[in-house]
């Protein structure tokens, strides 16, 4: 019989354990806490809009991913106790991408990363940890939900006495908002910090909402509707990988580009065309799809509109090797995506904030 790795070497053991005296926790659909990425705590987008959409999407709506909390303390350390219906398994997806929180400090304009807190290899629905911080003063914390799990309550644990307020303002207030399929979601990234709309954020010091569903984004006329309505900065559509078939992507990618164009005149709109591919035959088919929709938009006057070749992505910093089966990117994989996206989103917000 095998033995735990954590037997082994004591550095892979997961310490859940909270023991502080004098805790004093926190939950964090109150104020001062700042919840940024989320329809309402902590769901991603309203249910009626989720469930009529399609299966996937109403199953994963509830999935955390892009959701963040924000705020200021002088504690000298944070705890977190996360209560959850159950923990997202995957044979390829680690149990800490997939249900994880991990927190940054931000000072500056700059995000230093902390710590991860890991799920439970047992059957507990509870995910806890300590983080210690180390020095003193105030620190502006940034937590990152789970990629693809549900939370149910979330509370942050402070040392008695110590000062809570509201974390700093993004820069870039208005959200870029992402659609896309599980990569966008962010599968198969090791944390939630890792998923490349959360590298973005971080890089540009802006707000996003993270809207990819994985296997179910197949770019649903009600989808854009309700993606049109949103107060955005960016729009990035990136549902390339989930629509069935060439066809599928035919008849509803210039459309949903329009739905959002005509409601959102000034608003920037990138397309990516899908990054890894192993499984895909038709890429080049479904680019063309892809860049007929920006030649027409180009064509039609639209001055805001900008394309990026997924096909170009892999091969920044080694990433041939920048996935986990030949789709879903590791964080070799992300780091690609978010050098190649952050070129042209850079440029954007270089140009307009």
């Amino acid at each position: 019989m095998g033995r735990n790795i954590e037997e082994i070497d004591k550095n892979f053991v997961v310490n859940s354990k909270i023991d502080k005296e004098g805790i004093v926790f926190y939950n964090t659909k109150d104020k001062p806490f700042e919840i940024y990425g989320a329809y309402e705590p902590f769901v991603r987008m309203p249910k009626e809009i989720a469930e009529s959409t399609n299966r996937g999407v109403a199953e994963l709506y509830k999935n955390t991913s892009g959701i963040r909390v924000r705020f200021s303390t002088d504690s000298p350390y944070v705890a977190i106790l996360a209560k959850v219906p159950d923990i997202t398994k995957s044979a390829h997806f680690s149990r800490s991408g997939l249900a994880g929180f991990d927190i940054y400090e931000y000072n500056s304009g700059e995000y230093k990363y902390l710590r991860t807190f890991d799920p439970p290899i047992n059957e507990d629905k509870r995910i806890s940890g300590v983080c210690e911080l180390n020095t003193d003063g105030m620190h502006s914390l940034v937590i990152n939900f789970p990629l693809y799990n549900n939370v149910d309550e979330f509370f942050i644990g402070l040392k008695k006495g110590s000062s809570l307020t509201g974390g700093d303002k993004y820069k870039i207030e208005k959200p870029i908002v992402y659609y896309g399929s599980s990569i966008t979601q962010g599968g198969c990234a090791s944390r939630p910090g890792v998923s490349y709309p959360s590298i973005l954020s971080r890089r540009f010091d802006a707000d996003y909402i993270n809207l990819g569903f994985a296997g179910s984004a197949r770019g649903e006329q009600i989808i854009a509707e309700y993606i049109s309505k949103i107060d955005m900065s960016i729009f990035v559509l990136d549902y390339d990988h989930n629509a069935p078939d060439l066809e599928h992507l035919k008849n509803t990618h210039f459309n949903f580009y329009k739905t959002v164009r005509d409601n959102n005149p000034s608003v920037p709109i990138v397309m990516l065309s899908m990054p890894f591919h192993t499984w895909v035959k038709d890429v080049e088919e479904r680019k063309k799809v892809i860049m007929q929709t920006y030649n027409i938009a180009i064509n039609n006057g639209d001055k805001n509109v900008y394309f990026i070749d997924g096909c170009t992505i892999p091969g920044i910093f080694g990433g041939e090797n920048g996935t986990v089966d030949g789709c879903h990117p590791n964080d070799l994989g992300f780091m690609c995506m978010a050098e190649k996206a952050g070129e042209v989103i850079g440029d954007i917000l270089s140009r307009n904030f």
